[in-house]
């Protein structure tokens, strides 16, 4: 199973903008995309997924 600590931790460090983003807003937007990919056929995520490859 994946640390979603461990996870947002690091999305934050890809990001590394001049801003800094809040870890929490980082978890409840992952949280949020990771629903909306959960409700997605396995076809349409497997696209999604080959787009950011």
């Amino acid at each position: 199973m994946v640390n979603m600590n461990d996870f947002v931790k690091e999305i934050a460090e890809e990001e590394g903008g001049v801003e800094e983003v809040n870890i929490a807003q980082i978890k409840e937007v992952t949280a949020l995309v990771l629903k909306k990919l959960a409700r997605m056929g396995r076809g349409q995520v497997i696209r999604l997924l080959k787009r950011y490859e």
